[in-house]
């Protein structure tokens, strides 16, 4: 029975290690990127697998038993998970940065540039149309992320 208690606790220690390695590590390769852009789905889908492999253990020749559903890693550890953020959820974050700078009226020059050739002072009045570069686009995406958690003080 002490054999495999302290196999368990092996394992735990491991697991430990694995997730901080992946928080710290493999999650915040992309971090620049994601600042300057939306990230592909297929891309965000393949750094999540990824890091599932890296915490499951998994390699290309031999693949784990995966034990619990990966949206139940990701939750806060209040609510029994490891958090680890998914890349989709990290960059939908990370674009809402640009958008709070907007809004905060903290932004550069060609922000405000920006907003006066669409005739707007405010990203509340803006959407998008055909000729909108990338960038705006993205940060128009992370405009809408940023609205769902504004809350009004009145």
């Amino acid at each position: 029975m002490q054999d495999g208690e302290s196999i368990s606790r092996m394992e735990e220690k491991y697991l430990k290690y694995g997730t901080t390695l992946a928080q710290s590590v493999i999650s915040t390769i992309p971090v620049y990127t994601m600042q300057c852009g939306k990230l592909p789905a297929n891309v965000c889908q393949k750094f999540d697998k990824i890091t599932r492999d890296f915490i499951w253990g998994s390699t290309p020749d031999h693949r784990k038993i995966h034990l619990v559903n990966w949206e139940e890693v990701c939750l806060i550890k209040k609510l029994g998970g490891l958090r680890i953020r998914q890349m989709k959820d990290a960059n939908k974050a990370l674009l809402a940065k640009p958008a709070w700078k907007i809004l905060k009226k903290d932004s550069t020059g060609w922000c405000a540039s920006y907003l006066l050739s669409r005739s707007s002072n405010s990203l509340f009045s803006l959407c998008l149309i055909q000729a909108d570069s990338a960038l705006w686009k993205d940060i128009l995406y992370g405009f809408h992320t940023l609205q769902l958690g504004l809350k009004w003080r009145s």
